[in-house]
């Protein structure tokens, strides 16, 4: 609103205020006593002023805001202003937030920051490059096979997975394996066990000597020229493909028996059996009708011109007690006599140099050796003594004696609670000890070891060879 129109208002307004003065001054006239002396006439004036007054009053109550304010009342309303404002230091403090504002509208927003990259992992230095700079001077390389990933696609229904007698794979397998092995490699390590599956047959050879890459690699060619499918897995690992496995192997039905067939230990994928050579004892402790029902099966399905002599030395006729495989066997009352003469039949015949005619050696199962046996059994548990001996130690705690002879050849171990468990004493120091429903296996020194569940083996007839051949 301008100020000429509140100058218009004030004008129109200043005659309603001298109307209000002038009734104002009729009504106290009107109260007191004077109004007596006045006539008729002055009061209906007088009554008519104040009935203006009140009208007055009521048409122009929107304007009263607009009347000067009186000097009092400014000085009030100053001194309120003047309370309310704030002090000099607060308006500086607004108008610093004032500016703060002002400039971060007007300045471009910031570019969004870089995403942290993940630390990059330390940089490992290999053991030949440290110790080339230290010293100065090259280190010899050594490679080592490369780790591959073998993908096969079988389409349904065009191959089968052949089953044949597990003697047959198991020896052929062997005899081809030692072959090669003997053929292209000066010091040949040895066959410590077979890890028969449902799809391949995995040979597990010594660490020492260690095979190089070009000497694995002339093993697999020579495989292939056999046709037999293999690959290392490992350094000591050689897996073997049970495709037409049976047509591969050659059958040598006159060829010496020169190693047994025993399971070990058994595992989710099949059952590991060991090669035993012919001139090397071993020790069963614990649950040993598993690996005593698989070792009499082998013998029943070997030929009979390779089949050893079978001693069992078992006073008490406890072993015919585990199972009906076991029960089929006849100690003998002097099977330690036989094995004894057995001993220096062939010692006498080799000194003599008839050792061509000599029958292989005899098998002899000792059951729960006994301080009283040990006089005869002892000199037959030399290295080549000619016998080869199986202790085992059944429901007896082991003798004294038979410490030594525990660290000097191969254990297998299935605890049980029939059966008394093996002292620690008779096992290669910091070899843990397996719990009850476990089996354990492991050779003279405690460094190659076997884990796994006690072997199961059920009896099974032959089959003859091309029962299970693909059609």
């Amino acid at each position: 609103m301008s100020g000429r129109s509140h100058t218009r208002q004030r004008r129109q307004i200043l005659p309603f205020l001298l109307v209000c003065l002038a009734g104002g001054a009729v009504a106290l006239l009107q109260v007191s006593d004077r109004t007596s002396a006045v006539p008729a006439t002055g009061q209906f004036a007088l009554v008519a002023t104040i009935i203006f007054c009140f009208w007055g009053l009521w048409r122009w109550r929107r304007m009263l805001p607009l009347l000067p304010t009186p000097p009092w009342q400014a000085a009030i309303q100053a001194l309120a202003r003047r309370q309310l404002r704030p002090d000099p230091a607060t308006r500086a403090i607004r108008r610093q937030l004032l500016g703060v504002q002002l400039r971060a509208r007007l300045q471009p927003p910031p570019a969004q920051p870089r995403p942290i990259a993940p630390p990059r992992p330390p940089r490992r230095r290999s053991l030949r490059a440290a110790l080339s700079r230290r010293t100065g001077r090259s280190s010899p390389r050594v490679r080592l096979p490369l780790p591959t990933l073998d993908i096969q696609f079988v389409a349904p229904g065009s191959t089968r997975t052949v089953v044949f007698d597990a003697y047959q794979a198991h020896t052929g397998v062997a005899a081809v394996l030692t072959d090669l092995l003997s053929q292209l490699v000066e010091t040949p390590p040895d066959l410590l066990a077979l890890h028969d599956q449902p799809r391949q047959i995995v040979c597990q050879v010594a660490p020492a000597p260690l095979l190089t890459a070009g000497q694995q690699r002339d093993i697999t060619e020579a495989l292939q020229v056999h046709g037999i499918r293999s690959q290392w897995s490992d350094l000591t690992l050689l897996t073997i493909r049970r495709e037409r496995l049976s047509d591969a192997l050659p059958s040598h039905t006159d060829r010496p028996l020169e190693r047994i067939w025993l399971p070990v230990v058994r595992t989710r994928q099949g059952t590991i059996w060991w090669p035993l050579a012919r001139t090397r004892h071993l020790v069963l402790a614990g649950a040993m009708h598993g690996p005593l029902t698989g070792l009499v099966e082998r013998l029943g399905r070997a030929p009979a011109a390779q089949r050893p002599e079978l001693l069992i030395h078992d006073p008490d006729g406890r072993l015919r007690e585990l199972n009906d495989t076991l029960a089929a066997l006849v100690p003998q009352n002097d099977a330690l006599a036989r094995a004894r003469h057995a001993q220096l039949t062939r010692r006498f015949a080799h000194e003599r140099g008839h050792g061509e005619a000599v029958p292989p050696p005899p098998l002899l199962l000792m059951m729960t050796p006994s301080v009283a046996d040990w006089p005869d059994l002892r000199p037959l548990l030399a290295p080549d003594s000619g016998v080869q001996v199986i202790l085992i130690l059944g429901d007896r705690e082991p003798i004294g004696a038979l410490r030594a002879t525990c660290h000097g050849l191969p254990v297998i171990e299935a605890p049980d609670p029939r059966y008394p468990t093996l002292p620690d004493a008779f096992r290669p120091a910091g070899l843990p000890a397996a719990s009850i429903g476990q089996a354990i296996a492991w050779l003279p020194g405690g460094h190659t070891v076997w884990r796994g569940l006690p072997v199961a083996v059920e009896a099974q007839p032959t089959r003859p060879a091309e029962e299970g051949r693909p059609v």
